[in-house]
């Protein structure tokens, strides 16, 4: 979502080929400027790549010319070609901005997901394979073990503009269905249970650890412990 919004047009598999020292071209910052190539200095041991999980299929319609939800309207202004005053100020952030808001709400926009969200679904479990697939195509399951890949994602609770979010990262090849998102845990108690529920505990081999990520931008939400039977106000 944010770098595909700048101009970034890599992939899963292009991450993977830079953290193992092969060059790849970086976006110059304009759509006139040339892109420039970049190497790593030393090829990484392992890697993940953490996408956000509440925008993954969005931007996978938004970016299909010939996905069912390209022309709508949400679409065209994270695109910015939808002529109004929203999408000439903000751009892909009135996107941005919308897709908070139905975090908020705890839904997703019908326009690009459908009224039951069914299109959004379908297509998040498409990114979803495919991202579990980049990361086992660079898996290196031969005796050497140069290169070790992680199934992962990103859960974005974003509440009042703080950042809340949180790397999934997956113990094996087995995982959930879909990656678990802010739109269906609201709370930090909702997403522990539902790793609990579909993953941890759930009997299948599937493990699950989540790792704070930038909670300096949190206002310290994130260090703020939350307890289903106490009300907000009790927890402060």
């Amino acid at each position: 979502m944010d770098a595909n919004s700048l101009g970034t047009r890599t992939l899963p598999d292009d991450a993977y080929a830079y953290a193992t020292g092969t060059p790849i071209a970086l976006y110059g910052g304009t759509p006139v400027a040339e892109s420039k190539t970049i190497q790593i200095d030393r090829p990484l041991d392992f890697a993940a790549v953490t996408d956000h999980a509440e925008w993954m299929a969005e931007v996978s319609l938004c970016t299909t010319p010939s996905s069912r939800s390209y022309d709508s309207i949400g679409c065209a202004i994270y695109r910015g070609v939808q002529d109004s005053l929203l999408a000439k100020a903000c751009g892909a952030k009135g996107f941005r901005a919308r897709i908070a808001g139905f975090i908020e709400i705890g839904g997703r926009g019908e326009d690009i997901c459908s009224e039951n969200q069914a299109v959004c679904r379908e297509e998040l479990g498409n990114v979803w394979q495919s991202v579990q697939a980049s990361a086992e195509s660079w898996y290196d399951r031969s005796s050497n073990c140069s290169f070790t890949t992680f199934n992962a994602w990103e859960c974005s609770r974003s509440p009042q503009s703080t950042k809340i979010h949180r790397n999934i990262i997956m113990r094996n090849e087995i995982v959930p269905e879909l990656p678990i998102s802010a739109l269906e845990t609201p709370m930090e108690m909702d997403l522990r249970r539902q790793l609990l529920k579909q993953c941890n505990e759930s009997g299948s081999a599937c493990e699950a650890i989540a790792i704070p990520h930038n909670p300096n931008l949190s206002n310290g939400q994130l260090f703020r412990a939350q307890y289903a039977a106490i009300p907000l106000a009790r927890q402060r």
